[in-house]
């Protein structure tokens, strides 16, 4: 529950939290409720980062550090990554990023980590730049971002500084892109990603160019594409269905499965399993949709995209920045259905881990 806002662009080079993971010891630091606002500067890599959790030397040690439920709002011109992964099983899910157009959660350095429940509005995405077995599912993309939404790396390896590796096993499942920033895949330059996997996502864009910087090492299965915008791959029926997700905006904010959606039970099952963390539970098994909301067992009956429909009640949703921080924050009613509260002894709730 705190607030970190308008740290001076002259602090470049200090990120406002920093983790260092041992080599030897687990953290499993918690990063909860937090609030991220206004950072100054010209943006770029200054070292200005919100979060930073190890350092590029520390690539291999496990972190096992969770981020949930923080909300990021203006803080790309500090830098351009609001967390920085630069160490491994590590977790970042239920955030949200309300206009923050040129910035990204970068996973940096570092191995297997996972980025799954966000909400990402009006907002940059996820950025990955080294490292494998790195798993992004259940998230949400949607309105104008500056910054891509997804961008995968083509990275040469600093073979005098020993620090990072190209990307290869990467898995982008379930998730629902509605009119989101570009999505580059890394190209075919000298260190293309190796073996990444897009299964299951909803692609929605109504102009423009849905994927760019194509390369032959991407795999694409069961997704639906929709809306006026140029897909930028080539494409069969097996890997995109140009169908009508009929997605509509829902009392969140944010645009979901409405009951006619073909979306809805028609998950494709050839595809890998996620990845289970060794040191946090990350859903591997997909029994939740962003809500938190149940998804059947089955690959096959689990719905395309990041939302499930069902009249389950859900207990995730895009946080306002009242809902997170200290309880300065608060100046409005938070909505009962976007976190349950578990006391209320204080002004500011406790909240239960979904």
């Amino acid at each position: 529950y705190c607030n970190i806002e308008a740290k001076p662009p002259i602090m470049n080079g200090n990120c406002a939290i920093q983790i260092t993971p041992s080599p030897t010891v687990v953290s499993n630091t918690m990063i909860r409720f937090c609030t991220f606002l206004n950072f100054g500067g010209e943006g770029g890599d200054f070292g200005n980062e919100p979060i930073r959790i190890g350092l590029g030397v520390e690539q291999n040690n496990t972190s096992g550090c969770i981020v949930e439920y923080c909300y990021f709002e203006n803080v790309g011109l500090g830098d351009s990554e609001s967390i920085s992964l630069k160490s491994t099983f590590n977790v970042i899910r239920y955030n949200t990023c309300n206009n923050n157009p040129r910035a990204q959660f970068v996973f940096r350095t570092g191995n297997k980590n996972s980025a799954y429940g966000n909400f990402f509005i009006n907002s940059g995405g996820i950025r990955i730049k080294e490292g494998g077995n790195h798993m992004i599912y259940n998230n949400y993309f949607g309105g104008e971002a500056q910054f891509q939404s997804l961008q995968l790396m083509n990275f040469k390896l600093n073979k005098k500084a020993k620090v990072g590796e190209p990307l290869s096993n990467i898995f982008v499942f379930h998730n629902t892109f509605y009119n989101p920033g570009q999505i580059k895949l890394g190209g075919a330059g000298d260190n293309p990603p190796q073996n990444v996997q897009f299964a299951n996502n909803i692609f929605y864009k109504n102009s423009g160019t849905v994927f760019s910087d194509p390369n032959n090492n991407i795999i694409f299965t069961n997704n639906l594409y929709f809306g006026g915008a140029i897909l930028g791959v080539p494409s069969d029926k097996k890997e995109f269905f140009n169908i009508d997700p009929l997605l509509v905006k829902n009392s969140f904010g944010y645009y979901s499965l409405s009951a006619k959606s073909p979306a809805i039970n028609n998950a494709g099952a050839n595809y890998p399993d996620i990845l289970k963390n060794a040191v946090v539970d990350n859903d591997a098994d997909l029994q939740l949709d962003i809500e938190g909301k149940p998804r059947p067992k089955e690959k096959t009956e689990k719905d395309i995209g990041c939302d499930e429909f069902t009249t389950a009640k859900s207990v995730n949703n895009p946080l306002k920045k009242s809902e997170a921080g200290p309880s300065y924050l608060v100046n409005v009613v938070s909505s009962p259905n976007t976190i349950i509260p578990v006391t209320t002894s204080k002004k500011h709730s406790r909240y239960r881990n979904i």
